[in-house]
């Protein structure tokens, strides 16, 4: 205890030298901050002071000044300029706005001054400065007019007022402004000099403290350093070293302190080590009986190898009695194996086998014998090893005599221990002795006793060894068995030759009397043989007849029952399939609104990790939906309510397109993809390119789903094989066909697979462990689809090689004419050039270009009954790019515009037929017309009239050159402005022509500009002026460089207004679609309705509707489109819950007021009670009264006729949407509901309405 004692003193000592150090430095520090930031506080306070008060003040002041001078300048030029109306304007707003502006920022800053003479000062100057004002409006007063001025008496008296009191009580003023603002100034300087001062002080002060630290913290060092961190790092080496597994020669000087007594710990753990070693040496080298001494009870690593060498010597124990049992079995085996023919010679073996391996010296085997037809069972010793001649005397025994038949009897083991000395002995040429030990074990097989085995031993059994002779009790009876059935079967066949032998003896006997009695009975039996043998005959004829009639009728019944079994099934599944549509869809509807809201995180109160589960919940539900599409595709197809448009289709767009959307797959998933085309193949085939590109899509989806890593996927277009035969009569007849074939080196298919995945819901692996995912269905909607479109799909595949699939189809398949195999914009441009080549043929003797004019032509037409400025107008027409169509009636005149909608009309008011005025009276009332510009030349003097009538010029004849020249430069101007247009950027070509097509076709009157990547826009958006762009965001280097270029163009202010619509095919995650919903109105995925919605956003921007023609003043920008909602009243009916309240937050979000409803008799109840509503979206499946008859009920009254209904249904079966409309409808969206889409529905019907 005394050793201790000073240790504890010294280790309190530096302890405290520690503490003092750091108490030191901290309380330097704290000084220094709390000194630092007072100074800093007071510095801060006259800073703002200077800032919000002295600076202002001055800037005030000399605002005061300037406008108490300008306000003289103002008054004299009244007095002096009588023409200069903008002074006189800008004195008046001086008096009236300016000044009592600015005295009353000068009096709430002079609040909060702290000299009170200056703020009396102020106010003085603001007293004269209203007294000069009050002379200001005398003049005003005196010189109002003309006439005033012209007065000698008024001008002399507003001079004399200026003179005398304006400009000397200004200048006073003036002088009294600059006198305080030099005093402000003053102050102003004073202060900041002050807090100058004061930064200095700071500075120094800092600085001091600063040194003062450095001194006391190396002092610290120092004295740390020789006393704590040198020993401390030795130690850290040694710690390391042993860290590493090192047992170091420790070599320290213990100190007096904490240091000193690691030091002692560390001594005592490297001898520790070096013990711990050798024991760990020892038991390594199998010593087992290695004794070591743990440090201490506490000693977890000595305990650890202690426990260690106990464990592994019981372990040791156990391998060896393993192995001993093991290679006694394998003995046993062995011995088996070898003797399986003799029963005596087996027997005596084994057990000289099991003597020998137990170190035994005495053995018998004793087999139970039976004799089947006698029903009786006994004992023989069948095998025994060194038996002296009392034991041989007896070699049977009955079942329960002895030990041995009552082990047998009961089936249990029997294990003698210390025998009587007269019990068992053993004999040897030396001498005999008595056996202490015996153990009978029975040999059993499947519960049946085969015999015993006895073994005697001088030593005593285990139970190891016990345990071993029981285990291989059943595999010797096994084997005994199988020895005693084989000599049985031996013995049983020998028999059976034996007998064979007799019965061919008297069989050839037999034989030889058949055939003498057989050639005595032959004759006499023959001619009634044959007449048997035709009445038989003509029976079973008849009977099977009858049969056959029988079964074809049953057959029959059964194809009938059969067929209404079928159609009724079909009609079950539909309505299944319709039903199941919607009570998916109607709970998914809410499930994918709810998620969308709660991944847009509006109210920002969600972690990012909440978000992100909103996120994979709606993408589940958006793969649910996918799915729940491929189902409904399915039955589609089975109902035959697919549509085909066959059209002609080159090869290499198919190959481009697949290439573009398969690459990014196979550079991701490292698969090299290869694309072949036979160069004899024509450039186009005649087939549906959609449906066909669905197919081909799935199979190679399928090729790189199955496909692994550093493997191949080849898509190849040829001719097929000459061996290749068909089963489809399309082929069969079809004099060319091709192939398109998709390889891969992927996991293949079994054989007994292959007709399995083209059933629907079938998979390769349809456990629920598969490996890969999927639903099964698309290669049967592939299989379908081929078949439609006349061609045959077959596999060829090997597991765990890959597989083939392969797509025969004709070259020229039969086009079905129906109005299904156009588009709906296809179809409208095709009814536009129908109308323009059915105009009636040029009567006249101008030469106009009714027979050229094509789709997105700029043409002009012409109504004038003069035949000769006909012909003038029509070059002139010529001169400005215009195709001339020339009418020489005005009833003529206006069924050329709506059959041609021209870009501009230039007419006569003087007309046969229907006169001009009547003429341009029903243009304007056309709605579809309304928008075309009217140049009205004529000799009637009726300007003011054609131009309330909506002439956009009216011209007196007779006109000369430049009359027509300007005229036809205003037309121009027109029409540009008329014609919106649209930078298209997109890098497929086939995609451009599309877009360009819908966009500059029907009476859209846009002009579009293509091009291909975003260098190319940049430079057609410095050459003009658009009034939207189409921007595909994937341009082949990604989604991002879409991104950064929208980002680009709308960070300056010269795009900034520019609408933007992403077109796009690229699947784009939630930050994308955040950073693009910044700056982009609207996002047009690229699927099955893709042009169509394009179509609808870009008419929205770029106002179809053409009010802003016929005097609309105020075109709403796409930026205020969302404004169309706000306040609006909807009525939302559903009888789905969910739905209604996630549909009502995504609507009060965008401000409108959602009154909601559950059945259609509800609804009507409620448009009565709010005859205000705006718009109503109505469900269609619901109880009580479906929406169809709501609708139907609604559109009875007459004020609700116009009322916008856009429909909401579950269902996607073909022809929802004209069912809908039919009912009343005014729009159709099919659920779940796409929130963007519904919210551009109801701004376009908002805005229409």
């Amino acid at each position: 205890m005394r050793s201790n004692k000073p240790m504890k003193q010294q280790n309190y000592k530096i302890d405290f030298e520690i503490y003092l150090v750091f108490i030191v430095v901290i309380g330097i520090s704290v000084f220094n901050a709390v000194y630092s930031a007072l100074n800093i506080s007071k510095n801060q306070q006259a800073t703002t002071k200077i800032m919000t008060v002295d600076i202002p003040s001055l800037q005030a002041l000399e605002n005061m000044n300037l406008l108490v001078t300008r306000s003289k300048m103002y008054t004299t030029n009244w007095v002096y300029l009588q023409g200069n109306r903008e002074d006189k304007e800008r004195l008046k707003s001086l008096q009236n706005i300016e000044y009592p502006d600015l005295k009353g920022n000068i009096l709430a800053l002079a609040s909060t001054w702290e000299e009170p003479g200056m703020v009396d000062s102020v106010n003085a100057i603001f007293k004269n400065f209203e007294q000069v004002l009050v002379y200001q409006r005398q003049v005003m007063n005196l010189l109002v007019s003309f006439d005033d001025y012209e007065d000698p008496m008024k001008h002399f008296a507003a001079e004399e007022v200026v003179d005398n009191e304006i400009l000397p009580r200004t200048n006073g003023i003036i002088n009294s402004l600059n006198k305080v603002i030099v005093q402000k100034r003053a102050l102003a300087e004073v202060e900041h000099a002050g807090m100058m001062a004061s930064s200095r002080a700071l500075m120094w002060s800092v600085l001091g403290i600063a040194i003062l630290i450095v001194i006391v913290v190396l002092m610290a060092a120092f004295y740390m350093s020789n006393n704590i961190i040198v020993p401390t790092m030795k130690l850290r080496n040694y710690v390391l070293q042993m860290g590493k597994g090192e047992i170091p020669e420790v070599n320290l000087r213990p100190r007096k302190n904490a240091v000193g007594q690691m030091s002692e710990a560390v001594i005592k753990l490297a001898e520790s080590l070096r013990k711990t070693t050798g024991f760990a040496h020892a038991i390594g080298e199998g010593k087992f009986e290695e004794q070591f001494q743990p440090m201490s009870d506490k000693d977890e690593l000595g305990n650890a190898l202690v426990q260690m060498r106990d464990s592994l010597k019981t372990a040791d124990e156990d391998n060896r009695q393993r192995h001993w049992t093991s290679a006694g079995i394998a003995q046993v085996n062995r011995t088996l194996r070898e003797h399986s023919e003799d029963i005596h010679r087996l027997s005596d073996e084994l057990v000289s086998s099991i003597v020998g391996h137990l170190e035994a010296y005495h053995g018998a085997l004793y087999l139970v014998e039976r004799d089947d037809l006698r029903d009786v069972s006994w004992i023989q010793l069948q095998g025994s090893y060194a038996l002296d001649g009392r034991a041989k005397a007896k070699p049977q025994l009955e079942l329960g005599e002895g030990l041995v038949g009552q082990c047998i009897k009961d089936k249990k083991s029997i294990w003698l221990k210390d025998a009587p000395v007269h019990f068992a002995r053993i004999q040897s040429g030396l001498g005999d002795a008595h056996a202490s030990h015996v153990i009978i074990v029975p040999l059993s097989y499947h519960g049946q006793v085969f015999g015993a085995v006895e073994v005697a031993s001088f030593r005593a059994f285990d139970r190891n060894t016990v345990g071993f002779l029981e285990g291989i009790g059943e595999l010797i009876a096994s084997s005994i068995a199988s020895v005693q059935a084989n000599m049985l079967t031996r013995k049983l066949l020998e028999e059976t030759r034996k007998q064979a032998e007799r019965l061919t003896a008297q069989e050839e006997e037999l034989r030889q009397t058949n055939e003498e009695l057989s050639n005595q009975s032959r004759l006499l039996q023959a001619s009634e043989e044959e007449l048997k043998q035709s009445n038989l005959e003509l029976k079973e004829n008849a009977h099977a007849l009858e049969h056959q009639n029988e079964i074809l009728e049953q057959a029959r019944e059964a194809l009938s029952l059969k067929a209404r079994e079928l159609e009724q099934n079909s009609k079950y599944k539909s309505e299944f399939l319709a039903n199941m549509s919607h009570e998916l869809r109607t709970p998914l509807n809410s499930v994918l609104i709810l998620a969308k809201l709660l991944s847009e995180n509006k109210d920002t109160n969600l972690t990012d990790k909440q978000i992100e589960y909103a996120r994979v919940i709606h993408k589940s539900g958006s793969d649910l939906l996918v799915l729940i599409n491929d189902i409904l595709d399915l039955s589609k197809i089975e109902a035959g309510k697919v549509e085909l448009l066959l059209e002609s289709t080159e090869l290499r767009i198919i190959r481009d397109d697949l290439r573009s959307l398969f690459i990014e797959v196979a550079n991701e998933k490292k698969i090299e993809f290869e694309l072949e085309q036979e160069t004899n193949l024509p450039e186009k085939i005649i087939t549906d390119r959609v449906r066909l590109e669905q197919v081909i899509k799935n199979m190679l989806s399928n090729a790189f789903k199955f496909t692994p890593q550093g493997g191949k996927v080849s898509l190849r277009m040829r001719r097929p094989d000459r061996n290749v035969r068909f089963t489809n009569p399309a082929l069969m007849k079809s004099r060319e066909v091709i192939e398109f074939s998709v390889t891969d080196t992927g996991i293949g298919i079994p054989q007994e697979k292959q007709q399995l995945i083209f059933e629907a819901f079938q998979q390769v692996d349809g456990s629920t462990s598969r490996r890969y995912g999927g639903t099964g269905l698309g290669l049967s909607i592939s299989k379908m689809l081929v078949s439609m479109l006349g061609g045959e799909m077959r596999l060829v595949s090997e597991q765990g090689k890959g597989s083939t699939f392969y797509v025969y189809l004709p070259f020229e398949s039969i086009v079905v004419k129906t109005d299904t195999d156009q588009p709906e914009e296809e179809k409208e441009i095709i009814r536009e050039l129908e109308r323009i080549s059915e105009l009636p043929a040029n009567e006249t003797s101008v030469v106009d270009d009714r027979e050229s004019v094509q789709q997105g032509d700029r043409v002009l037409l012409i109504v004038e009954d003069d035949v000769q400025f006909a012909e003038i107008l029509v070059d002139m027409a010529h001169e400005h790019q215009y195709k001339a169509v020339v009418a020489t009636q005005g009833d003529q005149g206006l069924q050329y515009a709506e059959l041609l909608r021209p870009s501009a009309i230039i007419m006569d008011m003087q007309l046969p037929g229907m006169d001009g005025w009547s003429v341009l009276r029903k243009i304007r009332a056309n709605e579809s017309l309304a928008g075309i510009p009217v140049h009205v030349m004529s000799a009637m003097d009726r300007q003011s009239l054609g131009m309330e009538l909506g002439a956009n010029a009216y011209l007196r004849k007779p006109l000369d050159k430049v009359d027509l020249d300007n005229a036809f430069r205003e037309i121009d101007d027109t029409v540009r402005h008329n014609t919106r247009r649209v930078l298209l950027i997109e890098d497929e070509s086939i995609q451009q022509e599309i877009v360009s097509n819908l966009l500059e076709g029907k009476d859209f009157r846009s002009e579009v500009t293509s091009v291909s990547n975003t260098q190319e826009a940049w430079t057609e958006l410095k050459k003009a002026q658009f009034d939207c762009i189409i921007l595909d965001l994937d341009l082949g280097n990604g989604p991002a460089e879409g991104i950064d270029f929208l980002d680009e163009l709308k960070a300056g202010d010269e795009f900034r207004n520019v609408p933007v619509i992403v077109f796009t095919g690229t699947e784009i995650d939630s930050t994308q679609e955040q950073s693009i919903r910044k700056h982009s109105a609207t996002i047009v995925m690229k699927d099955g309705e893709a042009f169509n919605r394009l179509l609808s956003e870009t008419e929205q921007f770029l106002h179809r509707v053409e009010e802003e023609q016929t005097g609309a003043t105020a075109t709403k920008t796409p930026e205020k489109m969302s404004e169309l909602l706000r306040g609006k009243r909807v009525l939302l009916v559903d009888d789905d819950m969910r739905n209604i309240y996630a549909m009502t937050s995504v609507l009060e979000d965008q401000g409108m007021v959602v009154i909601p409803a559950t059945n259609g008799r509800e609804a009507i109840t409620l448009l009565t009670q709010y005859p205000d509503l705006d718009i109503v979206l109505m469900d269609i499946m619901m109880p009580e009264m479906d929406g169809y008859e709501a609708m139907t009920e609604i559109r009875k009254v007459d004020r609700w006729k116009t009322l916008p209904i856009i429909a909401l249904t579950a269902k996607a079966m073909v022809g929802d949407r004209e069912k809908c409309l039919q009912h009343g409808a005014t729009d159709y969206i099919s659920k779940p509901v796409n929130v963007e889409q519904l919210l551009s529905l109801l701004q376009v019907w908002l805005y229409k309405q």
